[in-house]
């Protein structure tokens, strides 16, 4: 398969101005594909602020290829899910084909979206979100990804928190995701991202089991205080008349009462 790739992108037409930029994208990744087998040695570098370096640890061997769950199978956009776990988890240099991603309803998506949010397929975390501030508008960036047949982010347009880059310009999750490389350019650097590893649900967070619980809630939970009359932290203080002398009453209402309650204790 990559074969046939490298084969295409040699047969590509450099003269065709409107295609120029994406043959040449397709020439540079399929250039390190081929150094990638041996043929030559990719020099590692570094990349400034605002770009977080990763280790090549990231990437080791999991339960699922590089990760340790396969990608979800409700990807959005009707990406496909087998060609989404092959990249993502089991694959360091190959990329989805140039223009994949237009051939998915992302463009009919983005048509309505304001503000579009990419998740890791894998684990659902958070790892591009357009438009950026500051940054440029959603209808650039399509602009820029047409030009160049992948989705095309900038270094505004990235969660740090959950995206890495490794020393060969792999761009990986801290969760062993491949997502694609970083290929700047005079603008800057660019991250060519492979849409089917950005097309994931967001991660859903669930309430603790007894089991996944910390020790206070689990002794909360078994161990009600013996006087109810008393505030279980904040003993002697009570909870019902008669309070002492010289107090008022306050009411305060807001969203959540446990994280109120938490703000007074401080």
């Amino acid at each position: 398969r990559r074969t046939a790739h490298w084969q295409g992108f040699g047969c590509a037409r450099l003269d065709d101005s409107p295609n120029r930029r994406g043959c040449l994208e397709s020439i540079h990744i399929a250039a390190m594909q081929h150094m990638s087998l041996g043929c030559w040695s990719i020099v590692p570098q570094k990349y400034g602020p605002p770009v977080v370096m990763g280790e090549e640890g990231l990437m080791s061997a999991k339960a699922h290829g590089t990760s340790a769950v396969p990608v979800q199978e409700d990807l959005r956009w009707a990406c496909d899910p087998l060609l989404a776990d092959d990249i993502c988890n089991f694959n360091r240099l190959g990329a989805e084909d140039r223009g994949y991603w237009q051939t998915t309803s992302f463009l009919k998506y983005a048509a309505d979206a304001e503000k579009i949010r990419f998740y890791d397929s894998n684990s659902g975390r958070l790892l591009f979100s357009l438009p950026a501030k500051p940054g440029r508008s959603l209808q650039a960036f399509i602009k820029e990804s047409k030009e160049h047949g992948w989705p095309s982010f900038r270094d505004a347009e990235v969660c740090w928190r959950h995206v890495r880059v490794l020393p060969g310009g792999e761009v990986v999750s801290i969760d062993g995701t491949h997502l694609g490389h970083n290929l700047p350019d005079y603008t800057g650097n660019r991250y060519c991202i492979n849409l089917v590893s950005i097309a994931g649900q967001p991660r859903r967070l669930a309430l603790p089991c007894i089991r996944s619980a910390s020790p206070s809630r689990v002794y909360r939970r078994h161990k009600p205080p013996s006087n109810s009359e008393h505030h279980y932290i904040l003993q002697p203080s009570r909870l019902f008349p008669k309070f002492p002398a010289g107090l008022s009453q306050v009411a305060f209402a807001a969203g959540c009462f446990w994280g109120v309650e938490k703000a007074f204790w401080r």
